[in-house]
């Protein structure tokens, strides 16, 4: 394999390990779910993407965990059906997460400043 996409597949892993490590502190000191869950998905989107590098794949510029999945089920199918149900349920974390942050920061901060 590659040095180059060894390294950048180890980074990705490193992102993801910082984000567990993030995800447990929270948890540990009884933090906000929302906040872990984010990291879960994190987590998830770093490996698989790390995953795809290893694979010798680029990967896309995305936050869906079903897709990455699913490239990554092209290597070996039963990814799919292992861990889809886990993708489903941090990228719905995600998306709600992501979503009310979006809309409180847009409605709340930028109008006080204006």
């Amino acid at each position: 394999m590659d040095e180059g996409l060894r390294r950048q597949a180890q980074e990705w892993f490193e992102r993801g390990d910082h984000d567990i490590e993030t995800a447990q502190l929270l948890y540990d000191e009884h933090g906000y779910t929302d906040a872990i869950a984010f990291h879960i998905q994190q987590v998830v989107e770093k490996y698989l993407k790390g995953y795809l590098v290893l694979r010798g794949q680029q990967p896309p510029r995305i936050h869906e965990l079903d897709t990455l999945l699913a490239l990554a089920s092209e290597s070996r199918p039963d990814l799919y059906q292992a861990y889809i149900e886990l993708c489903e349920k941090a990228t719905r974390y995600y998306i709600l997460h992501r979503g009310s942050l979006s809309a409180w920061t847009a409605g709340g901060i930028r109008s006080r400043r204006a």
